[in-house]
């Protein structure tokens, strides 16, 4: 089961320095949920609950949401994995990375690695 939504949730939790408890507090969202969610035991979360979190972690929930499309090769034969990434979301990538520390660091590269499908 694809448990992106949960990945890229607690990346972007673990990068802005927050716990279960302080994004649960900050969204009004239950912990024991938002512990679900990053879990992938909850796949389609309420609306509602999706655009509290994107609120708090400075995201949109288009940004939460945006899964890679396959598109074409230059030929048209054989697709191609290609992940678009948001401009906003790219420029906070680069100006957050200075203010982060090496674990953040790692979690976010590894959340790329995972986006890209590198093994």
């Amino acid at each position: 089961m694809d448990n992106t939504l949960g990945k890229l949730i607690t990346t972007l939790r673990l990068a802005k320095g927050m716990t279960l408890q302080d994004l649960a507090h900050h969204s009004d969202v239950p912990r024991s949920t938002l512990r679900d969610i990053e879990a992938g035991r909850v796949n389609h979360p309420r609306a509602t609950t999706l655009s509290a979190i994107a609120e708090v972690l400075g995201v949109t929930v288009d940004d939460l949401t945006q899964r890679p499309q396959p598109q074409p090769s230059s030929n048209g034969t054989q697709p191609t994995a290609g992940v678009q990434v948001p401009a906003a979301q790219l420029a906070l990538l680069i100006t957050k990375w200075g203010e982060m520390r090496d674990d953040q660091r790692l979690l976010t590269l590894g959340f790329i690695d995972l986006l890209l499908g590198a093994d």
